[in-house]
């Protein structure tokens, strides 16, 4: 099966799990800052398709570096196979019994192994396929990896030394991109635990000192939270974009 790495459906399961979270999320996000039900529900329902939507995104980021990391893997198989004195078609074969002992067979990289064996019976050229799956994944270690691929073939060069050297290359660059991901990881944990203090606070002023916020839920006190849960969300969100630009930095 072609798989489509741009586009993320969700089951009925994911559906109703992540409308359910965001939902919740929104409503008590909007209970802390203004203490309205009817307001807080009519106001949630809207985001949570938002949220369903902008988590398709993050699915889909997850599913990439899934494959990326795999990918890593699927190399290292391929040039065991090709030291061996597999031809490259061959080679493919052996890579998925390899990999079927790691992976199992609903994970991307065995799926994509098997629509590369169902497309070589059919007799289209392997430097097609890696190049179709570069740009169907988006991942640059593969785009890399077919295009270094197609030149070897096109050159006549040694394919098997060509083919050493890239995987070396991409299973460096992964390590790399795995530290990387380690130290920003520690970063992120305190990103997020800053994002809750402030909540936390509203929440133990609310529950042990009981009227002491009233007067931010009633007249001009709810345009002081209108801001204030403003500047709140403008925080998250900044903090996310430098998240997601160190991310794609790394990448």
């Amino acid at each position: 099966m072609k798989i489509n790495y741009e586009r993320y459906v969700y089951s009925k399961t994911e559906y109703i799990r992540y409308g359910i979270t965001g939902f919740f999320s929104m409503w008590l996000l909007l209970m802390l800052f203004y203490d309205f039900p009817l307001l807080c529900l009519m106001l949630s329902i809207p985001f949570t398709f938002g949220f369903l939507k902008y988590y398709k995104t993050v699915l889909i980021n997850k599913r990439r570096r899934r494959l990326a990391v795999s990918f890593k893997d699927f190399t290292e198989a391929l040039i065991s196979a090709l030291s061996a004195g597999y031809s490259m078609e061959n080679a493919v074969s052996e890579v998925k019994k390899d990999l079927m002992l790691i992976y199992s067979d609903k994970d991307f990289i065995i799926c994509e192994i098997q629509y590369i064996l169902q497309q070589t019976a059919l007799n289209i050229p392997l430097d097609d396929l890696f190049s179709d799956w570069g740009e169907r994944s988006g991942c640059e270690d593969i785009i890399d990896f077919a295009r270094i691929y197609n030149t070897a073939k096109k050159s006549g060069g040694n394919l098997i030394t060509v083919m050493k050297q890239t995987a070396k290359n991409i299973g460096d660059k992964i390590e790399i991109k795995r530290e990387i991901d380690t130290m920003i990881s520690g970063k992120k944990l305190e990103s997020k635990i800053m994002c809750l203090i402030p909540l936390f606070i509203i929440i133990y002023l609310r529950v042990f000192s009981p009227g002491f916020m009233d007067p931010l839920y009633e007249g001009i006190g709810r345009l002081i939270m209108t801001g204030a849960m403003a500047v709140y969300v403008g925080s998250v969100l900044w903090i996310r974009r430098i998240y997601a630009k160190t991310m794609d930095e790394s990448n």
